[in-house]
C-alpha cells in the first residue's frame, strides 16, 4: 500500500448494518463519482496512474459498517478531493449513506496509517482495491 504513495486517509461510515457486495457496489460507484470531479466527463478514458487509487477495508460490517480507505489523489487536485469530503455537514457520501458519516484527512504517515486501516483484518476477510473497478486496458 505504502508503495503507492497515499495522500489521503478516509473513514466511510454507514452507521448501520450493510452487506459487503453492496459496500463493493458502492465503492465503484464512489470511485466513478470522485474521478468525474477530479478528471471531467471523460475520466473513464484516463490512463491508471491519473486515476484516483484506493485500498479499502469494511469493518464491522453486521453491526455498524464502516470503510477505511487510503488513497492516492493525484498532484494538484488535493483540494477539489479534500471539498467533496470537506466535513460531515457535506452531503457528497450520503449519495450511498444517507445516515452517513465520514473523516478525511491527509496522509503523512503511510505506514500508520495502513497500520491502522487494517488493524481487525483477518485472513478471511475481504478488502477492496480500486483497480478491480478498472478496465484491463488502461491498468496494464
Amino acid at each position: 500500500m505504502t508503495r503507492q504513495q497515499p495522500t489521503h486517509a478516509l473513514t466511510l461510515s454507514y452507521n448501520d448494518a450493510v452487506p459487503l457486495h453492496r459496500i463493493r457496489a458502492d465503492l465503484d460507484d464512489l470511485h466513478a463519482h470522485v474521478d468525474r470531479e477530479l478528471l471531467g466527463r471523460r475520466f473513464n478514458r484516463k490512463p491508471y496512474h491519473q486515476r484516483t487509487w484506493f485500498a479499502a477495508f469494511p469493518e464491522h460490517i453486521n453491526t455498524n459498517a464502516h470503510v477505511h480507505l487510503i488513497a492516492r489523489v493525484m498532484d494538484g487536485r488535493h483540494d477539489v478531493f479534500e471539498a467533496l469530503f470537506s466535513d460531515n455537514r457535506n452531503r457528497f457520501w450520503a449519495k450511498w449513506a444517507t445516515r452517513g458519516t465520514h473523516a478525511l484527512v491527509a496522509i503523512f504517515d503511510a505506514p500508520g496509517w495502513a497500520k491502522y486501516a487494517v488493524k481487525e483484518l483477518r485472513p478471511q476477510d475481504d478488502w477492496v482495491l480500486s483497480d478491480t473497478f478498472l478496465p484491463a486496458r488502461i491498468t496494464t
